[in-house]
């Protein structure tokens, strides 16, 4: 019997399950297998999308939205990014010192010109973004070079550090940040302060011409050139050679009238104050840009005299600070107060270790000057009677803000007769409208404080460095004012203390009696138990601890007051580290 191989090999009754039409079963297994394979191959691919997405180095194999953006927008996004960064800066500094960051950091317009040809292109065509010059990368300044073509017509913001910093640590920090720092003539990466310099001098005197910008020996100045769009200039400096020589070079121009910012500022650790050192370098008194500078609105003077006569910018201005001045190169009274009385929007004055020259009590006339629109006033390191004679003669009837930090004089009388008493022909006395009050330093005696305390019926902040205050600064706070009725604590109004030199345990009793501070902050050094702290967190709506080094005192163990810093914007500012300078040809 002869069987057909080709029947019966699938299904009963001789189907192969594909019906009269369908093909045979051999026909359908690639569909299958291929079906499998084509599921297979999606879902690894999926997979593969899915972590290119979670790894941001890997670009996404669809493309992003953002290439199909336009260059306007663009613009306007790299803008506030850096916009961001510099604000960002200063509000999370804290947390940005905890994050540690392997190699420089660059700034938010040169990551952004390294990521692809276009948006280098653009970011390199907003000039606004590449206006900030601070020379730290050091000759050749390839780096401010770039930057100060970059940034085409606008206005300049220049800030130069020619100050040498002690610490080793930070000079190698400060040397992994810059771009050109392995220069030839420069051993071990180090810039010296002459090369430093971004302008030429004059010749020093007792010492070699200042180097100018572009190293030694180069004729092209990078800065003078565009001197009409200075918006921002300041100099640090801690060898007054440079400094003279600047303003040599600043008096030649002729004019600054962009220029809404200057400061000067010489460190030195000299404490004679009663005649300039070096005295060679004491003459002539410059004017720097020919004295005008007429959109000038703040102006500060650390250790630097000028032509206090010949400078017309010193009006109309609304920040003025002069600090360290010798006795003999101060400015007249007469021209102090021709200051004063030319700037009508002044809102904040300081005077450390300077103000009018004379003796007061001979060479300043009697004469009262009202100043209504002061809100911000900080006295420091005046002798009592100077003191005492300067706001006999100065009256700020709308002061909001005052700072005091004062040696180890008695300063009784001052605070009697000049702060908690009204001046002659005023209602008030200086600190009744007084909201804020820092105290880093000042001697009195016990009436003194209580007369003080009594007229700050308005102040709400107060920040007492203990290290450098009698103790009943602090303790008085605790005390009730008996004589108006109702009785209330004195200060009634105070909800934020900062303190230096004052353990949390005296902090937290103070808060048990007056609940109504809700704002603390205390110096990191601090005596603290952690139950007082726990405490101090639970009983206010902000604690923090803060850092400072105003105190000098070896034999002091708190730190003292707030510091004011120098920031040093090398690292963060510099255009570089190898891989910036590169042909756009190059980047894709």
């Amino acid at each position: 019997m002869t069987f057909s191989t080709n029947q019966h090999q699938g299904t009963p009754n001789g189907h192969d399950g594909g019906g009269p039409s369908s093909p045979d079963r051999a026909e359908y297994k690639p569909d299958i297998n291929g079906d499998v394979f084509h599921v297979t191959q999606l879902t690894n691919l999926k997979a593969k999308e899915k972590s290119r997405r979670q790894d941001p180095f890997i670009p996404p194999s669809d493309g992003t939205p953002v290439n199909n953006l336009p260059n306007e927008l663009l613009s306007s996004i790299f803008t506030l990014g850096s916009e961001a960064e510099k604000s960002g800066y200063d509000d999370n500094a804290e947390e940005e010192e905890e994050v540690e960051v392997e190699g420089p950091r660059l700034p938010f317009q040169v990551l952004v010109s390294h990521v692809c040809r276009r948006w280098r292109e653009v970011v390199i065509g907003i000039p606004t973004l590449w206006t900030y010059l601070d020379f730290a990368e050091g000759p050749p300044f390839d780096k401010s070079r770039a930057w100060l073509e970059r940034s085409k017509d606008q206005p300049l913001d220049i800030e130069i550090d020619c100050t040498i910093d002690s610490d080793p640590e930070s000079e190698s920090e400060a040397d992994d940040g810059s771009e050109d720092q392995a220069d030839s003539s420069s051993e071990n990466g180090l810039v010296t302060p002459q090369d430093r310099v971004a302008m030429p001098g004059g010749p020093m005197p007792g010492g070699p011409p200042l180097a100018p910008l572009g190293g030694k020996g180069h004729k092209l100045n990078l800065i003078l050139p565009h001197s009409a769009r200075w918006r921002t200039f300041e100099l640090l400096v801690d060898d007054f050679h440079l400094m003279y020589n600047t303003l040599a070079t600043l008096s030649r121009v002729l004019e600054a009238p962009e220029l809404r910012a200057l400061r000067l500022c010489h460190y030195d650790d000299n404490e004679n104050y009663d005649h300039f050192s070096p005295a060679d370098l004491k003459e002539p008194f410059f004017a720097p840009f020919s004295g005008r500078a007429p959109e000038l609105g703040l102006v500060t003077l650390w250790g630097v005299h000028v032509d206090w006569e010949t400078c017309a910018f010193l009006q109309g201005l609304e920040e003025l600070e002069l600090a360290y001045h010798a006795k003999d190169v101060r400015p007249p009274y007469e021209i102090f107060t021709r200051i004063l009385r030319g700037s009508p929007d002044l809102h904040t004055l300081t005077l450390s270790a300077s103000g009018p020259a004379g003796d007061p009590e001979v060479d300043w006339p009697a004469n009262v000057i009202e100043l209504p629109s002061v809100r911000q006033l900080g006295l420091a390191f005046l002798e009592p009677s100077y003191a005492s004679a300067l706001l006999k003669r100065l009256v700020f009837p709308n002061l909001l803000v005052l700072s005091l930090d004062f040696d180890q004089d008695d300063y009784s009388s001052f605070i009697i007769e000049q702060l908690a008493k009204p001046a002659p022909n005023q209602r008030h006395s200086l600190c009744h409208n007084l909201v804020d009050l820092k105290l880093s330093g000042m001697q009195c005696s016990t009436t003194a404080v209580n007369r003080f305390y009594d007229a700050l019926s308005n102040l709400v902040s107060l920040d007492i460095n203990c290290n450098h205050l009698r103790s009943q600064f602090f303790s008085s706070l605790g005390a009730m004012n008996l004589v108006d009725e109702p009785h209330e604590f004195i200060i009634p109004k105070l909800t934020t203390l900062t303190t230096s030199g004052i353990s949390g345990e005296r902090v937290c009793h103070l808060l048990t009696q007056r609940p109504k501070i809700k704002h603390v902050r205390m110096d990191s050094e601090a005596e603290m138990r952690e139950e007082d702290e726990a405490w101090l967190r639970a009983h206010t709506e902000s604690f923090d601890f803060f850092d400072n080094s105003d105190d000098e005192d070896d034999d002091i163990a708190s730190v003292g007051s707030e510091e004011i810093l120098i920031v040093d914007l090398t690292d963060e500012e510099g255009d570089g580290v190898p891989g910036e300078w590169v042909d756009d040809n190059s980047i894709e």
